[in-house]
């Protein structure tokens, strides 16, 4: 069962993800739907790897010193950006906003390998 919710929530993290890449082929006014698609997608995402190892598994990794920072900076950018996106969607601050959240992803998912932040570096 846990499998299933995981890679369901995979799936759908990637269509959102894909939906957001579609609205952005629409042109800069599409921006904040982007930027919306792409951070649910990453929330989702996470959602997925807390089904695989278990919600308390997950928050222990996520906050072990090694990706605490990485993790705080990515959750607090989806935050920050999906609040600028509905509520004052200015397109320059989203583009920022989107990239900083991929390079906290990076950061953060490289943690998990070994060397993948020495190999970043």
């Amino acid at each position: 069962q846990r499998m299933i919710a995981c890679l369901t929530c995979m799936a759908i993290g990637f269509v959102l993800d894909f939906m957001g890449t579609l609205a952005l082929l629409g042109g800069k006014r599409h921006i904040p739907e982007y930027a919306a698609f792409y951070t649910c997608g990453n929330l989702i995402s996470i959602a997925a790897s807390a089904f695989f190892v278990g919600p308390r598994r997950q928050l222990k990794l996520m906050c072990e010193p090694v990706r605490r920072v990485a993790c705080a900076i990515f959750i607090g950018t989806m935050i920050l950006t999906l609040v600028m996106a509905l509520t004052y969607p200015v397109p320059l601050l989203l583009i920022a906003m989107l990239v900083v959240q991929y390079c906290a992803l990076i950061w953060y998912g490289a943690s998990f390998i070994y060397g993948g932040r020495t190999c970043l570096k």
